[in-house]
């Protein structure tokens, strides 16, 4: 194939679309913590679309995300508020994670 002729524009074309692609990939569930869905409604794209491409270029969302123990975050609290259906009393659920500072889930 010679330099200039349009078959060899094309795969340069192609190339190049494809690696930019790949980069908003990237991007998007980077910015997402891997969640698809997330990804996908940054990119403006279905989910299914989306996990299409990921499939077509080998990317595998799961590794962009967090882990907070590797982070180092040395400890996390979520809470919760349940309601009774009735009105009646709120109750707190607490849940520790526990980072680097050594103690387990």
């Amino acid at each position: 194939m010679m330099p200039g002729t349009p078959s060899a524009a094309r795969a340069t074309l192609d190339d190049t679309l494809a690696a930019i692609e790949k980069e908003l990939l990237s991007q998007a569930l980077r910015a997402s913590d891997g969640v698809q869905v997330a990804a996908a409604r940054r990119l403006g794209i279905k989910k299914r679309s989306l996990h299409h491409r990921l499939q077509k270029y080998g990317i595998d969302a799961g590794a962009f995300r967090r882990n907070r123990r590797q982070q180092g975050d040395d400890e996390v609290v979520v809470t919760s508020k349940v309601v009774s259906r009735s009105g009646g009393e709120v109750t707190k659920l607490g849940t520790r994670l526990a980072g680097s500072a050594g103690g387990k889930t």
